[in-house]
Parts: C-alpha cells; sequence; structure tokens
C-alpha cells in the first residue's frame, strides 16, 4: 500500500506527524511524492476515487462516476468481488 490519509485536527499535530513520516521512510530511502499535501478538511479532497468533503461535523464522500467505469472496463472475474463490494462500501 502505497496511499494513505491521516486525519487530526490540529495543524501543528500534522505537521509534526507529517514531519516524523517523513523522516521514518527515508530509512527505506523512500519519500513523499509531490502529491503529498496538508490540506484544510473543509475544502474536500479526492482520495483514491472518491471525493470527500465535511459539511455540518459530517464526513460525505462521493465516488467519481469516471473512475468506476476505469476501474469496471479494468478488472476480471477473479477482481470482480472485490470490486462489487467495494463500490457498494463507498455508495
Amino acid at each position: 500500500m502505497d496511499d494513505g490519509i491521516i486525519l487530526i485536527d490540529d495543524l501543528c499535530a500534522l505537521k509534526r506527524v507529517y514531519d516524523s513520516l517523513k523522516e521514518s521512510i527515508k530509512k527505506y530511502k523512500l519519500e513523499f511524492n509531490s502529491k503529498t499535501k496538508i490540506y484544510n478538511s473543509l475544502e474536500g479532497f479526492s482520495f483514491l476515487g472518491i471525493n470527500y468533503y465535511i459539511r455540518n461535523n459530517k464526513l460525505i464522500k462521493r465516488k467519481v462516476e469516471r473512475n468506476k467505469k476505469k476501474i469496471l472496463d479494468k478488472i476480471n472475474n477473479i477482481n470482480y468481488k472485490f470490486y462489487k463490494n467495494y463500490f457498494k462500501y463507498i455508495k
């Protein structure tokens, strides 16, 4: 796995976690890519084909239809059950 989200309501704490992770992955000769950013959750963000928004202290998630079609076009029978359940989860 190489994707992840960390949600923290304190910006200073989030920056400390980010810096700590950045140092930790150096041990494995890895680094964050240019897409790694700190976002204000009120602005919303996309992650793995799902758009997330916070409205009235509730997390709202909406799948991106074009991503669903791309994924469905690529899957085969072996992966069908996984993706079928994945799309049920993000509904």
